[in-house]
């Protein structure tokens, strides 16, 4: 194998290991392709890039370098992360027969360069329709969908976040066929209709913050044989696969509003009532006309009570479902109308519809 040479390049050390944690999130630790347990480093005048890739994500962020000539190589991201444990200055890495050099403050390791970067699978992209999100929408509407993303792979089309339009505006909707998270947009949405995997949305979710006066960058690519998406940002990019695959109607499951069955849960209640026990509780028994929740452990050899308020027959649900509400604020209302019919949990963001299936108690 020929060996490349490429002079230092030049990085803060803060930089390039909030890029090694992004990058983690997509490289794989146990991979039977070598090169895509790598991560790719390329950079030229004052700039490097750092790429990780699965067989259907590519992720890629740009920091600010100095190098003095254009440079590519890879290397593996878990060796670079623990060189740089507690580093704060700045670290050079170069490349010289075959052998990768890093300088690490007073640290200097000298890895075998192991994986060509002429091998690292390139992810073509080829943009059809682009969008601009407001970055507050989308992470909102991550927020109601990725607890509701169904595990089994028997459902694949369900393995992800429907994003497709309505009316002219973007709508995000996951389900497991238990529950269902809608999140209704203003953003306009010219891209056509695609199921984001799962870790996709993860990630993105993980790099995006609830920022109001931001956007991100949408794009598509309809063009490959499965088609593709791009979210994007001023020094980052996530590309990813779509499911193909199609999303069933989802509107056949959610309620006509009702109020014969109003609580007001609290999220804190229901935390509380998981701690006073030795097992996470199975179910939660939510009774609005005797005021009271029940909890039961998994074992059924234990029950606790706390007060609610509100109307309507005992209803049941799963604990770990209702929980899944804590990341939208400190309370919500359950809404129906009987014990046996889907129930719609109510939050103060109007954009959201969460659709939750009772259960036996």
């Amino acid at each position: 194998m020929k060996h490349e040479t490429f002079p230092a390049v030049t990085v803060a050390a803060n930089e390039l290991r909030g890029a090694l944690a992004f990058m983690r999130q997509v490289v794989e630790r146990r991979n039977t392709i070598p090169i895509l347990g790598a991560i790719r480093i390329t950079g030229a005048g004052d700039s490097m890039t750092v790429t990780g890739a699965d067989l259907d994500i590519e992720c890629s962020v740009t920091l600010p370098a100095e190098a003095a000539a254009p440079v590519s190589f890879c290397i593996n991201p878990m060796i670079l992360t623990r060189l740089l444990s507690g580093e704060t200055g700045r670290v050079s890495i170069s490349v010289a027969g075959g052998i990768i050099t890093v300088q690490a403050g007073i640290l200097t390791a000298r890895i075998n360069d192991l994986y060509p970067a002429i091998d690292f699978p390139p992810f073509n992209f080829s943009p059809s329709d682009t969008a601009d999100v407001p970055e507050q929408a989308l992470v909102r509407a991550l927020r109601v969908c990725l607890p509701r993303i169904s595990l089994e792979e028997t459902r694949y089309y369900l393995n992800g976040v429907y994003l497709h339009p309505v009316g002219d505006t973007l709508c995000a909707v996951a389900t497991d066929g238990h529950q269902l998270g809608r999140y209704q947009t203003d953003a306009p949405w010219p891209l056509p209709a695609m199921i984001v995997p799962r870790k996709t949305a993860l990630i993105l979710r993980n790099r995006i913050m609830d920022r109001p006066d931001s956007a991100i960058r949408c794009a598509a690519d309809t063009t490959a044989s499965v088609p593709r998406i791009e979210f994007a940002a001023d020094n980052w990019v996530i590309r990813s696969k779509v499911i193909d695959g199609t999303f069933p109607n989802y509107t056949l499951v959610i309620p006509a509003p009702a109020d014969d069955i109003d609580v007001l849960i609290s999220v804190e209640t229901l935390r509380r009532l998981a701690v006073g026990m030795s097992d996470m509780p199975r179910a939660v028994q939510i009774d609005g006309d005797g005021g009271m929740m029940t909890a039961a452990a998994r074992s059924f050899s234990a029950t606790i009570c706390a007060p609610v308020t509100g109307k309507g027959p005992a209803i049941g649900f799963k604990h770990k479902y209702l929980m899944a509400m804590a990341n939208l604020g400190p309370a919500f209302r359950i809404q129906g109308k009987g014990p046996n019919d889907p129930a719609r949990l109510i939050t103060d963001d109007p954009a959201a519809t969460i659709v939750l299936m009772p259960m036996r108690f």
